[in-house]
């Protein structure tokens, strides 16, 4: 028979077994059943292949509307014909469609991207306009411009092009032979067509900031992983930038004269290229990862005088001043303070 102190220690023991059955049981449920448990991503995953399967019908329906009219795209034209098929729901208003919940913006030269079902994409607002602005042209980099909060928004995965997103972010981009030029060194022939299209002169040397969209938030989304010469240089208006952990290049030039922009953090990017943020004369305040392995040189050129930039290590400072990255901003002060990352 056991003693009442064997008792004890066997009901203590039973107690011990229960809470840690319990314990399981709750790690189980939530492995399952939480935000990131089985059940959620099964559902996630069901999700995006519905998503894209109807983004792939849709896109068939981009071929099938060009092969009808000799390769020339309206956007207009195409949901009308798109709304005497019966196969998706159209919003002109909008130039989006739906189709099995699933709603999708129609860019102006057939380009698609996915948006949620009220065509308001994490609370940017209404989508306002789509392009494609992936390097090799093949619709894998996308850029949604919301209007309303004057946010644009890059997702997909590969190369943002050259130059052009600037341009349809201001709003005239009609050819892009007449796009080969920046705002600040125009031809008088490139300065003639811009008239023309209602810009003067005066406009285009002064920025973008008086033309049709005044974009002030820049979200680039994980899965890019370059950002093209000159892609968002001089956007005047732009504010805040956001990059993801997948970028591993920003070429030349690429946030040049983005003269309202005030902090930028880079912690995923390992090669910063010529005067990639040159010219942004409000940049106050950098803060640089330790991924970073390349630095060019007149990177941080013209900015702010006075201007801290924060290192997440010493090699980062060495490859500051190898690069001879903060010339002419005087007064910069460099900092290495992991804890900023």
């Amino acid at each position: 028979m056991k003693t009442l102190k064997e008792r004890g220690i066997t009901l203590i023991a039973l107690v011990i077994t229960i809470i840690v059955l319990l314990i399981l049981a709750a790690v189980t449920l939530s492995l399952v059943l939480g935000d990131n448990g089985v059940v959620t991503k099964a559902d996630e995953a069901k999700t995006v292949s519905n998503q894209k399967d109807v983004e792939e019908q849709l896109k068939l329906k981009v071929q099938e509307y060009l092969t009808n009219n000799d390769g020339i795209f309206d956007r207009t034209g195409f949901l009308t014909f798109l709304s005497n098929q019966n196969e998706f729901i159209t919003d002109n208003e909008n130039n989006t469609v739906t189709k099995d919940g699933v709603t999708l913006s129609i860019g102006e030269k057939g380009e698609v991207a996915i948006v949620n079902n009220s065509g308001n994409d994490n609370n940017y607002g209404t989508l306002t306009e789509s392009w494609d602005i992936s390097k090799d042209h093949d619709g894998s980099v996308i850029m949604n411009y919301y209007d309303e909060t004057k946010t644009a928004v890059v997702s997909g995965n590969g190369i943002i092009m050259d130059s052009n997103p600037r341009y349809y972010l201001a709003g005239y981009a009609e050819s892009e032979s007449k796009l080969d030029f920046t705002p600040w060194y125009g031809t008088d022939e490139q300065k003639a067509w811009a008239s023309e299209h209602g810009y003067t002169s005066n406009e285009l040397l002064d920025g973008f900031a008086t033309l049709d969209y005044a974009v002030k938030n820049l979200i680039i989304e994980e899965g890019i992983t370059a950002i093209g010469n000159r892609s968002f240089g001089g956007l005047w208006t732009l504010e805040t930038i956001s990059l993801p952990n997948s970028i591993t290049l920003i070429d030349d030039c690429a946030f040049e004269w983005c003269k309202n922009l005030e902090t930028i953090t880079i912690t995923g990017t390992t090669s910063i290229d010529y005067a990639a943020f040159g010219g942004c004369e409000n940049l106050s305040e950098i803060y640089l990862g330790r991924n970073i392995t390349d630095i060019n040189s007149f990177v941080f050129a013209y900015i702010k005088n006075g201007s801290t930039i924060y290192c997440e290590t010493q090699d980062i400072v060495d490859l500051l001043n190898a690069g001879s990255c903060n010339y002419w901003a005087s007064d910069t002060t460099v900092i290495v303070d992991a804890s900023k990352f």
